[in-house]
């Protein structure tokens, strides 16, 4: 009995502990600062640059590819 006894009290301290950090670490609780960056042009650089063209016509009322 005495044992069982620990184990509840432990048990309940385990879980007021478990609440304690759930609360302590809760992502929905803390406070979130926005800070606004603005690049300069030093701070920018374009590695790659691609080009891509799809032949296109107007015909009627949609747009019809080129090719058909």
């Amino acid at each position: 009995e005495t044992l069982k006894a620990q184990l509840t009290e432990l048990n309940a301290q385990m879980e007021t502990e478990i609440d304690r950090l759930e609360e302590r670490f809760d992502p929905e609780s803390e406070e979130l600062e926005t800070i606004g960056l603005k690049p300069r042009k030093t701070d920018v650089e374009v590695r790659l640059l691609r080009l891509a063209w799809a032949p296109y016509r107007t015909a009627g009322l949609g747009l019809e590819p080129a090719w058909k």
